[in-house]
C-alpha cells in the first residue's frame, strides 16, 4: 500500500512539468478571449456545470483530466470580470503582474501564518501594509489585512468597542461582553449589510443600532450624528428620522414604529458611542446624560460602509 501511494506521488512530480504548461496554455487561451466573448457565461454553459457535481471519486482522477474538466466546464461557465466590458460591483480586473505573481506563490506554496514558516511572506506582508498606510496617511505600524468588508467592519468595530468601554472602565478583552454597558453603534441608513452582520459578530447586536437617515448618495452629514448618546438598549436596527418620506434606496427603509431613536425611558448607565457612518470610529466616547435622547436630524444624509475591501 505504502509502496503503491509512493509511486503515485513520485509519478504525479515527474508530470508536473507538463501539467503546469497545460495550465498555462488554457489560462493564457482564457485571456485571450475575455475582450470578445460576452460579459455573462450563456445559460447553456451555466447549465452545462452540472458535470463538475459528481459523486466523491474513490481513486480519484487523473490530474490531465481534471485540469481539462475544470477548463472544459468551469472557464465557459464564468463571468468576464477580468475583461474590458465588466462594470459590475466593486471588482477590477487583475493587472498581468498581479496574475504572474500569484502564479509564482502558488509555486512557492508558503503557509504565512508565521515569520519562521516563510521569511518571504513575512516581509512582502509588512511592506504591503507600509505602502497602505503611507498611502492613506495612517500611523507608521498601524492596520493589517482582512479578507473582505465582513472583516474589515468588524474589525473596526471590535476596536470602536473596546475604546469605547476601556473609557468606562471596562476591559472587553479580559471581562468579555457579559455586565459590560452597553454601546450604542451609529450608522446610516444605506449602511452596508456587512455593518449590520459586523455588529452580530463582535456582540454589539445587528438589531441595536441608531441609523441616521442618508441620501442619494448615502451620505451623512456630521452635523446630524447625534450629540450625546443614551445607554439604554435600542429594540431594533432602529432609525432616527422625522416623519416623512422615506429615502428611496430599499435599504435605507428598515424603519420602526414612532418613537424609536427616542430613548426608551428606562435607566441607563452613560456610554459612548461606536460610529459606522462613513469612517472608521475613532474609539473616543461621549459620556451623555441616561435621558439625553440624540439630537434630531435636520435632513436625510449617511453611508455607514467603512471596510477596507
Amino acid at each position: 500500500m505504502i509502496n503503491r501511494l509512493v509511486s503515485e506521488v513520485e509519478a504525479g512530480l515527474a508530470a508536473r512539468p507538463v501539467l503546469l504548461r497545460d495550465a498555462s496554455a488554457r489560462a493564457l487561451a482564457y485571456l485571450g478571449g475575455l475582450a470578445d466573448r460576452p460579459v455573462a457565461p450563456a445559460p447553456a454553459a451555466v447549465a452545462a456545470l452540472d458535470r463538475l457535481d459528481f459523486a466523491l471519486p474513490g481513486p480519484g482522477h487523473d490530474a490531465a483530466s481534471v485540469l481539462a474538466l475544470l477548463d472544459d466546464y468551469g472557464s465557459p461557465g464564468t463571468v468576464a470580470s477580468g475583461g474590458p466590458r465588466y462594470f459590475g460591483f466593486v471588482t477590477g480586473g487583475a493587472l498581468p503582474i498581479a496574475q504572474a505573481a500569484a502564479w509564482l506563490t502558488a509555486a512557492w506554496d508558503q503557509n504565512a501564518a508565521l515569520s519562521v514558516m516563510s521569511p518571504t511572506a513575512s516581509v512582502l506582508n509588512r511592506v504591503a501594509l507600509r505602502w497602505v498606510t503611507e498611502l492613506l496617511g495612517l500611523p507608521e505600524g498601524t492596520g493589517g489585512g482582512v479578507t473582505g468588508a465582513t472583516m474589515a467592519n468588524a474589525t473596526c468595530l471590535a476596536s470602536a468597542r473596546d475604546a469605547v468601554l476601556a473609557a468606562h472602565g471596562w476591559d472587553a478583552a479580559g471581562q468579555g461582553l457579559v455586565g459590560a454597558p452597553p454601546v450604542t453603534v451609529v450608522a446610516g441608513a444605506q449602511a452596508h449589510t456587512t455593518v449590520r452582520k459586523a455588529l452580530g459578530l463582535v456582540g454589539l447586536g445587528r438589531d441595536r443600532a441608531l441609523l441616521l437617515p442618508a441620501d442619494g448618495q448615502g451620505r451623512i452629514e456630521p452635523r446630524v450624528l447625534p450629540a450625546t448618546t443614551s445607554c439604554s438598549t435600542r429594540s431594533s436596527w432602529t432609525s432616527a428620522t422625522r416623519p416623512g418620506p422615506a429615502p428611496s434606496s430599499p435599504r435605507s427603509r428598515r424603519r420602526v414604529p414612532a418613537g424609536a431613536g427616542r430613548p426608551s425611558g428606562r435607566a441607563a448607565r452613560p456610554c459612548g458611542s461606536a460610529s459606522a457612518a462613513g469612517t472608521p470610529p475613532s474609539g473616543t466616547s461621549t459620556a451623555a446624560s441616561p435621558r439625553s435622547p440624540p439630537a434630531p436630524p435636520a435632513r436625510d444624509h449617511d453611508h455607514g460602509h467603512f471596510s477596507a475591501e
